[in-house]
């Protein structure tokens, strides 16, 4: 066979190619480099693909695979802005469905509830759906996690005689002042109550104040039920990062309870994140029940040493706060804090509490264990290590997520003292075997001691109680079914 110099000069072109691309896989070569910059890339281009076909098209399939895998990313987050878009654009109202009644005796007292479900069980909690209530004299509001905002009228949805009930939508900029998209994606991250003060309405929720670091802030809007324009109310630089030195986060720890205080204040829970030392540092407003002026936005600490308070309750006449919030492995707690001094109340979290770190009690051996309760050893008392003890504390949990007082007169029959306390709490739960999970609690106390308690199982996460003044019953929200409750006395 003749052999042409354009045979031998291919040859050699063919062979620098195989060696470029051998030493870009495990090195450079500056020579090769230098010779290779004089041939066409085209023609380069063409003897890859010949002589490289296969590892060619595995690297562009792994290029796609990076792409489609952003692309999905990106879609998922879309389509759950759209469809929290869309449904804050429903002009025509949501239909709601009467489910059932149900009648119990509690201290010898007769309730029944009435439940119907709702559609709020979308766009980021599968089966769930978490929402908040607030009320005025005519409506009923919904604050979905997910920043989804509708009401009730009260007289349409209360009269047997107006069928189908409806859910209004309402429209807000929501959706353009919280951009965080954990905000829309994740469960832990999202709306942590909402308030109606004042013709205002304030929502709180786990704001990214930075990359990656989290508090827990509000917003407030004026109430009506056209457009919600909200904007900033309560926003400080401090925050908890994700990645921090002390090696735990979590926004589920995050609080977030609003109440009316009096004309000029409102109180509000703040979680410690699982940042556990901030709970015990005056300095921050973390694991804290803190009091907020609406005219100057400044905070004073009513409380600390608290884990996640996610429910309240401020009875004025006496001057004090019922609070209710989750322990660790156990542990979960009811706290009253009366507030006749200024003292700031400390409640002995991470130090004290009668629950366990996840990875164990603390005489299992292993290191992890070990390292937790040297940084949070949960004693077994309160008193002990100069902390105020809990009213009543859940072994196991419960996880008790709102509370709010019953009137007196539910139980005129009685010989009712001053110093009694009829309180309602609700709980969330997680287990079937537990007994009181998933259901409506009712305590008795006297001189903030609980000498009474019954409860009434639903079946579903107990996530707010509202109790309605003007129409002596309460709204119950329960977030397995999505679904609203009338509570009252028969």
């Amino acid at each position: 066979m003749k052999i042409t110099k354009l045979k031998v000069f291919i040859f050699l072109i063919v062979l620098i190619i195989a060696y470029q691309q051998i030493w870009r896989s495990i090195g450079r070569d500056t020579y090769v480099d230098n010779i290779s910059k004089y041939i066409p890339k085209s023609f380069k281009t063409s003897v890859q693909k010949f002589l490289f076909k296969n590892k060619m098209q595995n690297i562009e399939i792994e290029k796609l695979k990076i792409e489609n895998k952003k692309i999905k990313e990106e879609l998922l987050v879309k389509y759950n802005r759209d469809k929290l878009a869309l449904k804050f654009k429903l002009k025509e109202p949501i239909r709601i469905n009467h489910v059932g009644d149900n009648e119990f005796n509690i201290f010898n007292e007769k309730f029944s509830i009435k439940k119907y479900v709702t559609p709020y069980n979308i766009p980021k909690h599968v089966g769930k759906g978490t929402a908040y209530l607030a009320l005025d004299k005519k409506n009923i509001y919904i604050v979905g996690a997910a920043g989804l905002i509708s009401y009730l009228k009260k007289e349409e949805f209360l009269s047997d005689e107006y069928y189908p009930k409806k859910i209004n939508t309402l429209h807000s900029n929501l959706t353009q002042i919280i951009t965080d998209d954990r905000f829309y994606e994740k469960s832990t991250y999202g709306v942590k109550g909402a308030l109606i003060f004042q013709n205002k309405i304030y929502i709180s929720y786990t704001k990214e104040v930075k990359k990656d670091c989290y508090n827990t802030s509000l917003i407030v809007a004026d109430l009506n039920t056209n457009y919600l324009n909200f904007e900033d109310f309560f926003l400080k630089k401090d925050c908890v990062e994700i990645y921090n030195d002390y090696g735990e986060f979590t926004a589920h720890q995050s609080g977030g309870k609003i109440l009316a205080y009096d004309k000029n204040h409102i109180l509000l829970s703040v979680g410690e994140y699982r940042y556990r030392d901030h709970a015990q540092d005056k300095s921050n407003h973390f694991g804290k029940i803190i009091r907020i002026s609406l005219d100057t936005k400044e905070y004073e600490i009513l409380s600390m040493g608290h884990r996640n308070v996610h429910g309240m309750y401020y009875d004025k006449d006496k001057n004090k706060i019922f609070s209710v919030e989750h322990g660790p492995d156990g542990g979960d707690e009811i706290n009253i804090n009366n507030l006749s001094d200024s003292q700031i109340k400390n409640f002995g979290w991470p130090i004290s509490s009668y629950g366990d770190h996840y990875s164990g009690k603390r005489e299992d051996e292993n290191e992890t264990n070990k390292l937790k309760y040297e940084k949070a050893p949960f004693y077994k008392s309160h008193e002990k290590y100069g902390f105020l003890e809990p009213a009543f504390y859940f072994l196991p949990s419960l996880g008790p997520v709102t509370i709010t007082k019953i009137p007196n007169v539910y139980f005129s029959s009685r010989d009712l003292k001053k110093n009694q306390d009829y309180m309602i709490l609700g709980t969330l739960g997680y287990q079937k075997e537990k007994k009181g999970i998933k259901s409506i609690h009712f305590f008795k106390f006297e001189d903030n001691k609980v000498v009474d308690k019954e409860y009434f199982e639903l079946q579903d996460r107990v996530r707010d109680i509202i109790y309605d003044d003007e129409l002596d019953l309460f709204y119950l929200w329960t977030d397995s079914t999505a679904s609203i409750s009338v509570l009252k006395k028969i």
